[in-house]
């Protein structure tokens, strides 16, 4: 099981990975509306703490952690993108 941290990220070079601890959704434009008439297909939001949604830029996680989250995956794979 991987061990999730909360505390200070590393700042020597080690590789982390983060996760996301908070509901996202993306919520696509309607056809006829403006923004989907100038090729945007929609927008991010985040919900906040009543609920509602707000809109937020790409969701990024806060949690991270050294080890390999993703078993039985080739950890060889996921640096490739690196």
């Amino acid at each position: 099981m991987v061990d999730w941290r909360t505390d200070e990220m590393p700042k020597d070079g080690t590789v982390i990975y983060r996760r996301i601890v908070q509901p996202y959704r993306f919520l696509p434009y309607k056809p006829n509306s403006r923004q989907a008439k100038r090729g945007k297909l929609g927008r991010w939001q985040v919900m906040d703490e009543f609920g509602g949604w707000d809109n937020c830029s790409e969701p990024l996680g806060t949690e991270w952690t050294i080890e390999y989250p993703f078993k039985g995956e080739d950890e060889s794979m996921a640096s490739a993108d690196l």
